[in-house]
């Protein structure tokens, strides 16, 4: 009689093959950070066939001192160990939130350059304390496909022959770009703002705001592409102010666009006038105080 089936035969177990299953491609996120004399490069990567965020913090201290900037990625923190003035970043294909942030008087030059790539991305930065007399802040953004938000803000005040020059383009899609003073800051004799910014592709919205003493420059560029599109200028110089707004442009592009632009002036000794306000290709609707000039749009309204 042939005994029933049994795994155990003479005491011996059967062995197991193991098996093995494909896994998904898989690369674990990543921020790169390199240093090349006092350049700081900060690379961002992608997870192949998973969708992830990478957070990214810049703290400047703005001296010139080792390790005045330090960075942080995803929880973890990278000291440079020398002194740093420019930052070149990369942005990755995934969603990248870069925040930099300036939180010491501004001492030594700085020039700040990145590129974002596909996602919703996001840079902020923040200028919280002076900018020293003779200092350039050079700062140089470009946006990738996504819907993209690209701000400054300036809560410090700059000094005498000091200059802040901001270059935002969003790209495609329907981009966030602002550059904001808080309440009150003070422009100082012979220095200078200068804004460039471009929406690109998409149904943008873009913003400036300066609110203030304004003894040196001011003089920006805003140009919205193509999209129906909203744009605003707020400009309000206190008195006893004695510097210029540089003629400047609002620039709605193709599209049926929105724009206002408010220049209030309570000071007899600043040169505000003859800036410029342009819908462009589309139906366009102005909303303009007197310093302005309206072109090419199909509705003006002129405000106090």
């Amino acid at each position: 009689m042939t005994p029933p089936h049994s795994s155990l035969r003479s005491g011996r177990r059967r062995p197991v093959v193991p098996r093995l299953e494909a896994l998904e491609e898989r690369s674990v996120p990543a921020v790169n950070f390199s240093v090349q004399g006092h350049v700081l490069n900060v690379k961002a990567t992608a997870i192949v066939g998973m969708p992830t965020t990478n957070n990214i913090t810049i703290q400047d201290d703005g001296s010139n001192n080792a390790n005045n900037i330090i960075a942080f990625a995803n929880g973890k923190q990278f000291r440079p160990n020398v002194s740093i003035n420019r930052v070149n970043f990369q942005g990755s294909s995934d969603r990248d939130l870069i925040t930099y942030n300036v939180n010491g008087g501004v001492r030594g030059n700085r020039n700040i350059f990145g590129a974002l790539d596909g996602g919703a991305d996001a840079f902020r930065m923040t200028i919280r304390r002076d900018i020293d007399p003779g200092v350039q802040m050079n700062v140089s953004v470009s946006g990738g496909g996504g819907a993209d938000v690209l701000s400054e803000t300036l809560i410090g005040n700059m000094s005498a022959s000091s200059r802040l020059q901001l270059a935002f383009s969003g790209g495609a899609g329907a981009d966030r770009i602002n550059f904001d003073t808080t309440s009150f800051v003070a422009v100082a004799d012979r220095a200078e703002i200068i804004l460039g910014l471009e929406g690109g592709l998409g149904n943008d919205r873009i913003g400036v705001t300066y609110n203030g003493l304004l003894d040196g420059a001011l003089n920006f560029r805003a140009n919205a592409d193509g999209g129906n599109d909203f744009m605003t200028a707020t400009l309000t110089l206190t008195k006893p102010s004695q510097g210029s707004v540089v003629p400047s442009i609002l620039a709605g592009g193709t599209g049926d666009d929105f724009l206002r632009f408010i220049v209030h002036n309570s000071s007899t000794k600043a040169i505000t006038f003859n800036q410029i306000l342009n819908g462009g290709p589309g139906i366009d609707t102005a909303v303009r105080t007197n310093d302005v000039n309206a072109y090419n749009v199909e509705s003006n309204f002129l405000v106090q």
